[in-house]
């Protein structure tokens, strides 16, 4: 049987990101499969991004560029040109942990005698970068444990392009607008595919949802419970999550003050 080669556009979102862009890029157009669709979302960059575009934009299959109400935004404006099976989001400063990777990814699927199109949601481990407590391979959860927080990021996820045009990411609840998407799905019964043991992407910590921790927190707690009836216990953990990311920041800030 000839092995389906489900197609990916891969979604870059970037706003003034001439430092990390090239990185990204050459992650992306250095993979060994080749049924990639490669789409980067600018929001006006001032700076040498709209160059670094041009340079590459033979491995570029479409370029938008305009200002956007966010990253969720501009991650929706990249759903909308997708014309594949799948969509990654691999934004500006964040990498696929190999280059075969999403080889690797559907490789695993196909030994195991299961379709990808079978799936909504296809999500491995991640690689975080640049944390100064958080470093190393975080290991992908079931969904089953979603009301705990993200189960993975969205660097190491694959959408099934049909929900995602017909689930959008919201654009009420922040930097927690990944977690409401998931919780979205579960929701609405998506089939969700955990990898077992692959790492899909190196994750560059300080991003929105990392520099907002609590906020992000708070923000993922009212998106669940939009969804989901939370338990007694379920809000005892986001009491503890909730009061372990505040201590947390406030440690970061008194390191950071030390440093200087």
């Amino acid at each position: 049987m000839t092995k389906l080669q489900p197609k990916i556009s891969i979604v870059t979102v970037v706003f003034n990101g001439d430092k990390q862009l090239q990185h990204t890029i050459n992650s992306i157009v250095e993979q060994t499969y080749k049924n990639i669709e490669f789409i980067i979302v600018d929001g006006k960059s001032t700076d040498n991004t709209p160059l670094i575009i041009e340079k590459n934009k033979a491995n570029i299959d479409q370029v938008i560029c305009d200002q956007d109400l966010g990253i969720y935004d501009a991650m929706n404006k990249g759903v909308s040109l997708a014309t594949g099976d799948y969509i990654n989001f691999m934004n500006c400063g964040d990498s696929y942990y190999n280059n075969s990777v999403i080889e690797d990814v559907f490789n695993y699927i196909h030994s195991h005698d299961k379709n990808p199109h079978g799936f909504d949601v296809i999500y491995g481990d991640h690689n975080v970068q640049g944390s100064r407590v958080n470093d190393g391979i975080n290991k992908a959860k079931s969904i089953h444990y979603l009301s705990q927080g993200m189960v993975c990021c969205h660097q190491s996820t694959f959408f099934k392009s049909d929900i995602l045009k017909q689930c959008p990411y919201s654009l009420n609840f922040a930097s927690a607008g990944d977690y409401e998407l998931y919780c979205h799905l579960k929701h609405l019964k998506a089939k969700f595919f955990k990898l077992p043991n692959l790492v899909v992407a190196n994750y560059a910590a300080g991003g929105v949802s990392d520099v907002q921790r609590v906020s992000s927190l708070q923000n993922s707690k009212i998106a669940y419970q939009q969804y989901f009836p939370l338990s007694v216990l379920d809000k005892i953990k986001w009491l503890y999550r909730l009061t372990r990311a505040y201590f947390s920041c406030k440690i970061m800030q008194l390191l950071s003050r030390g440093a200087k």
